[in-house]
């Protein structure tokens, strides 16, 4: 006879089952988030190397690491757009060591379409 405490086989896995169902839309929330983060990410190191990039995006990726992260990536800004400057090789630097301490806390947030930050 089984005590009384004792959950059965279908309450545990039931149990189980309502962990990871409660647990898989943060680790999608937290996959998207880091995948927009690199991306953003690929575009200024794209800039800081010299290679062809969408100046557009460029933008877009010196103005989301300011928001979300509150880093001021350096640039020179021309009528055609933003210039990377050898200070941008720095700030790219403060990007990638910020996303090894913070990045596990990022998470995507649908109904705003933006990135925010879990508190610790």
């Amino acid at each position: 006879m089984r005590p009384f405490w004792m959950p059965s086989a279908a309450a545990s896995v039931f149990a189980i089952l309502a962990v990871v169902a409660c647990t898989e839309p943060q680790n999608d929330e937290l996959r998207k988030a880091q995948e927009i983060w690199k991306s953003h990410e690929f575009v200024v190191a794209q800039a800081v190397r010299g290679e062809e990039h969408d100046t557009d995006q460029f933008v877009r990726s010196v103005g989301f690491f300011r928001e979300v992260a509150g880093i001021e990536i350096r640039v020179e800004i021309f009528t055609m757009g933003y210039m990377p400057t050898a200070e941008t090789s720095k700030d790219l630097e403060l990007v990638r060591a910020w996303f090894e301490e913070n990045g596990d806390r990022l998470y995507y947030d649908q109904d705003t379409d933006t990135l925010r930050l879990l508190e610790r």
